[in-house]
């Protein structure tokens, strides 16, 4: 064989296998196209469903047989096309019962005619062949007019998915989600707080209070872990002021488009709350001979110009402080400042509030499918569930932000303060009393 015949025979092997490839390719392409376009393309439109049958009964069994048929004829899982087809036939059924839900009353006798007149279209067999028939649907070999049409529904059967019927049955269920959800936010709030990291505090000063016991130099609670510190001073000025802040908050307003093509707008709501903060600055004379001043907030009347006071101080991160407690050497008196309920408050409410929130939302699920099923069938979750679900899940998540959730973080913050009490303020008055005669040496009035 020469040079010239295995050049051609390479050339023609070598085209042979590039129509195959192509051939190949284009066979994929078309079963990938012809896949994703599915089978619905042999059902009819829900628009011509209707132009065929006038009458609601009908065309309500017609759209029941054509969802159950194109349900059994599609290739799982389902394509885009064969789910939308499928799910404008269901939209289809549930638009009628609805519209007729509407116009003749639930309870009717009107109502009830339609419902069993629908009953016996759809369990009629001659009805599902001539349906069959008519659309071109016998080749098809998964849906038998037997297993399309099927038994009629019990009146319990159709009642079951009936939600203004069925949904005052879930409040127990829906009530029964509160434990769980106070179980979830305790869980999550009662280890949240301010941290448990423990920021440097200054020295003791020269003729002044000593270093407190090693037993009251950290405060440790559940969840929360500070240093403190004391500082003290004879008052030579009180100044107080008041201020109020107002924060306006506003909803609403929105306008969206309703599926008909309406336009609507929410309506604007707007609420205003005002803070008040009464500030507080005493000037004092310290031990070591400085003027300083100490800065409260809604606290009551501690002192007066030269009497001697004590403070106890939780440092922070910045190098500044806050302070817990006052004690009146002078009068004898220990105050607690609003900064000790917000040391001891716990934090990461919206955590707790997630918490509370799917507790609550499985719990409102698990109850709800004990008497209305979850799935329509399987694969399939049920239309009258979600809407019974997301209701009972909405009224547990308002009860859980305005009432629980608050609730918790107060039972938490009164704990911590109870322990506190218990603890450690005993000790904290025990130390300043102790100190008394010192800061008297050592202040004397100017």
């Amino acid at each position: 064989m020469n040079a010239f015949t295995t050049s051609a025979a390479r050339r023609a092997t070598c085209l042979m296998l590039t129509l195959t490839a192509l051939t190949f390719i284009s066979a994929s392409v078309s079963s990938a196209r012809a896949q994703a376009q599915g089978v619905s393309t042999r059902f009819p439109t829900p628009a011509q469903v209707t132009a065929d049958y006038p009458d609601d009964a009908q065309r309500s069994a017609a759209f029941s047989l054509l969802f159950e048929a194109l349900n059994q004829a599609a290739p799982k899982p389902m394509s885009k096309a064969d789910y939308e087809r499928d799910f404008n036939y269901q939209a289809s059924v549930n638009a009628l019962v609805s519209l007729h839900k509407m116009k003749d009353g639930a309870g009717s006798q009107a109502f009830g005619s339609f419902t069993i007149r629908c009953n016996q279209i759809v369990s009629d067999p001659n009805f599902a062949q001539s349906l069959l028939d008519k659309y071109h649907l016998n080749g098809m070999p998964t849906y038998p007019h037997q297993a399309i049409a099927g038994p009629a529904a019990s009146p319990d059967d159709e009642m079951k998915y009936d939600v203004p019927t069925q949904f005052p049955k879930a409040i127990p269920y829906m009530l029964m989600g509160v434990v769980p959800m106070t179980l979830a936010a305790w869980l999550v709030l009662r280890r949240s707080g301010i941290g448990r990291k423990l920021f440097p505090v200054p020295a003791s000063v020269a003729g002044g209070l000593p270093p407190l016991p090693k037993s009251l130099q950290v405060v440790s609670l559940p969840g929360v872990r500070y240093a403190t510190y004391v500082l003290s001073g004879r008052v030579l000025d009180v100044q107080t002021s008041s201020h109020s802040s107002s924060h306006t908050h506003t909803t609403g307003g929105n306008t969206y488009q309703s599926p008909s093509g309406q336009v609507h707008t929410t309506p604007i709501q707007s609420w205003t709350s005002t803070t008040h903060t009464r500030e507080t600055v005493i000037w004092v004379h310290t031990p070591d001979n400085r003027e300083m001043s100490w800065t409260l907030f809604n606290t009551p009347s501690l002192c007066r110009t030269g009497q001697i006071i004590s403070i106890l101080v939780r440092p922070l991160r910045s190098g500044e402080g806050e302070i817990l407690l006052a004690y009146n050497h002078t009068a004898g008196t220990l105050e607690r400042c609003p900064a000790l309920n917000q040391s001891h408050e716990p934090r990461g409410n919206e955590l707790g509030q997630w918490a509370a929130n799917i507790a609550g939302g499985l719990t409102a699920a698990a109850g709800l499918n004990m008497f209305l099923p979850m799935y329509e069938r399987p694969g399939s979750l049920d239309p009258g569930f979600i809407v019974a679900w997301l209701f009972a899940t909405f009224v547990l998540i308002t009860i859980s932000f305005f009432i629980l959730t608050p609730l918790v973080k107060s039972l938490i913050l009164k704990k911590r303060n109870a322990r506190f009490t218990r603890n450690y303020l005993p000790g904290f008055r025990q130390f300043f009393e102790r100190g008394t005669a010192v800061l008297q040496s050592s202040l004397r009035p100017l």
